[in-house]
């Protein structure tokens, strides 16, 4: 998966690496809070900034400052309510306002804004840009007016949480809140990068990275960094840090290297229980309509029902004893063999549709282990109700009965004939590359699995075993035609039934009445 890359960093980490001062020891302040940060956060109107005039007090403890660079000239606080960034026009302030302090805000005179959707406190707005105002920090000298320093080392738990938890919601409360997110690792093609760029080309670099089961997660890491230059951790585990959003991302921003505890094997270094076997029915339904990861741990069983001959190039389709079908798609499976079985680890592929058919990819040939044989049995039907159910029995087999085969249409690429039966019409497409073709005429059985080629439904034959053409109820095409006499009819209204009805041998003709015909048409 593809790095973001924005070329505005946020303004909570943009900066050169800091000095590494001694944090100061004065004697710390107790101040009793007037309302927390969550009723503060609900005064606040997205795009507008709040200049405060009551004489409230807020009181958290600082979960993250400046010393790595990964945040500039800001703090961010936390309470029991949620958390808030605090801007300072000032560097070095974890000198004095270190994680882990408590600090006391007293915010008369102070303003609160949002920048790219993070709610933020600071000393004024910047309006040099009139299409995009924003909070100035707090000047350096005014500081002490309106921060309060507390005690030191008090402690805040990272609350655990999945990446489906974290909205784009201006008052969710853990925006601004350090969480940890468990079982995450970064994706494969980032392994051999750094955390940022180096060169500082971009001022930051946002990854992707992903759990087991396929939650993806954003993490932004600023190129001012003091851990820039570092690789990023090739493992699995715990990632804790910062939520905030920006725009409509919502972004993980870690205070240091110790936020990544990536101790364990990759998701796709664990084995999966191939006891433990997925339908494929309940994997199509994790399709919502974009492209997902599979979660790690998925395993599904069945047989291959295509032959490569007459399907194209990359393309196995495989069906479970359930008697739902899937499309493979890879370049590496060749070894994948007609009519055999296999157990397949699907964990970290990707479930995506392609010319309207849902299909695996991204397929690792060493996790798809031969299994004994599962028989796979088609599904009787008419062609009717195989329209009617194309979706959710594509790539799976079906077997008609007493059907008639057209006369085909033939191109370089292959040659398509028309299946009938008394309940409709489909197509049958059979490659230049198969061995085969079919016999015009009446067939008693004839089986396939179904196929979406963009749109246009198809019953696709593997081989000239999936046809027995001895017996058949004979279905015999009439080219006919017939016209309706509109003599009689006077008036726009058309309230005469036009007549009479044409007389074709085996049809038969309803009456109707012409609309919106002009008086006495030709």
């Amino acid at each position: 998966m593809r790095n973001l890359y924005y070329l505005c960093a946020m303004l909570l980490f943009w900066g050169c690496s800091p000095k590494f001062d001694i944090p100061e020891t004065e004697t710390n302040t107790i101040m009793q809070a007037t309302m927390s940060i969550r009723q503060l956060k609900q005064l606040h109107a997205i795009g507008k900034f709040e200049l405060l005039s009551n004489n409230d007090v807020i009181e958290g403890v600082v979960i993250a400052d400046d010393k790595s660079g990964n945040f500039y000239q800001s703090i961010v606080v936390q309470d029991n309510s949620g958390g808030i960034v605090l801007r300072i026009a000032s560097s070095n302030l974890y000198t004095s306002y270190p994680i882990g302090r408590k600090v006391y805000i007293h915010l008369k005179g102070l303003y609160m804004g949002d920048y790219r959707g993070t709610i933020q406190l600071g000393g004024g707005i910047d309006s040099s840009l009139s299409y995009r105002p924003q909070l100035n920090g707090i000047a350096s000298n005014l500081v002490d007016k309106f921060v309060f320093k507390g005690a030191f080392n008090q402690i805040v738990q990272p609350r655990v949480v999945l990446p489906s938890q974290l909205t784009d919601n201006l008052q969710d409360t853990l925006q601004s809140t350090l969480v940890s997110i468990t079982n995450v690792q970064f994706n494969d093609a980032d392994l051999s990068k750094k955390m940022a760029d180096v060169s500082k080309q971009v001022s930051a670099v946002s990854f992707i990275l992903q759990d087991c089961l396929g939650n993806a997660v954003l993490l932004r890491n600023s190129s001012y960094a003091t851990f820039s230059n570092i690789d990023v951790p090739k493992g699995n585990g715990i990632l804790t840090g910062v939520f905030t959003l920006y725009n409509s991302d919502k972004q993980i921003i870690v205070r240091d290297t110790s936020d990544f505890q990536f101790y364990n094997s990759r998701c796709n270094a664990q084995v999966a229980d191939t006891n433990k076997i997925t339908t494929i029915r309940a994997l199509r339904k994790l399709y919502n309509g974009k492209s997902l990861t599979i979660p790690f741990g998925t395993v599904i069983k069945g047989t291959i029902i295509s032959d490569n001959k007459n399907e194209a190039n990359g393309n196995y389709k495989f069906q479970d004893a359930d008697g739902s079908g899937i499309i493979l798609y890879g370049s590496s499976l060749s070894t994948l063999t007609f009519d055999k079985s296999y157990i397949i680890d699907i964990g970290g592929t990707t479930l995506e549709q392609f010319s309207n058919e849902l299909e695996i990819t991204k397929l690792d040939i060493n996790k798809i282990y031969p299994t004994n044989y599962q028989m796979v049995r088609p599904k009787i039907t008419n062609i009717a109700q195989m329209n009617d159910s194309a979706e959710v029995w594509c790539s799976s087999l079906i077997q008609l009965q007493n059907v008639y085969i057209s006369t085909p249409t033939v191109a370089s690429s292959g040659r398509t004939y028309t299946i009938m039966d008394n309940k409709g019409s489909v197509e049958s497409f059979i490659r230049s590359t198969a061995a085969f073709n079919l016999q015009p005429g009446n067939a008693n059985t004839l089986m396939g699995y179904i196929s979406l080629n963009g749109g246009r439904i198809q019953v696709q034959l593997r081989n000239q075993t999936d046809i027995a053409y001895t017996g058949g109820t004979v279905i015999v095409p009439i080219s006919f035609s017939s016209e309706y006499t509109f003599k009689n009819v006077t008036s726009s209204s058309g309230v005469v039934d036009p007549g009479p009805n044409p007389s074709v041998s085996g049809l038969s003709f309803g009456s109707f009445r012409a609309i919106g015909l002009g008086s006495n048409p030709s």
